[in-house]
């Protein structure tokens, strides 16, 4: 699993040399395209054969678009794509969907 920021937080840079295999990429950070396509872009090579990516806030058409992009771009497989959303804003709920894509790399 990887949680981290795409820009340089207050941690430092990341050093994706040494992330491998990662089967769970969950994305809940600043919204907008063009970080979400970023973060994806980004971290492409530490991405396990198979992957799961999640990104928050799948209500939102622009994170469901540049999640898209992000993957076609990269050339990954999506072996399956689901996007729950919900139609109000609720703690006790999605707060505002979440976007599901199994991928593989192609080989």
């Amino acid at each position: 699993m990887l949680f981290r920021s795409v820009s340089q937080s207050r941690y430092g840079p990341v050093d994706t040399d040494k992330i491998k295999n990662v089967d769970l990429f969950f994305y809940d950070g600043p919204d907008g395209y063009q970080h979400i396509y970023r973060a994806i872009t980004k971290y492409k090579d530490c991405l396990a054969d198979q992957s799961i990516i999640v990104i928050d806030d799948a209500n939102w058409t622009d994170t469901t678009d540049a999640a898209k992009a992000a993957v076609k771009k990269l050339g990954l497989t999506v072996l399956y794509e689901k996007r729950i959303l919900n139609s109000i804003e609720s703690e006790k709920d999605w707060w505002n969907g979440v976007h599901v894509m199994v991928v593989a790399k192609t080989k």
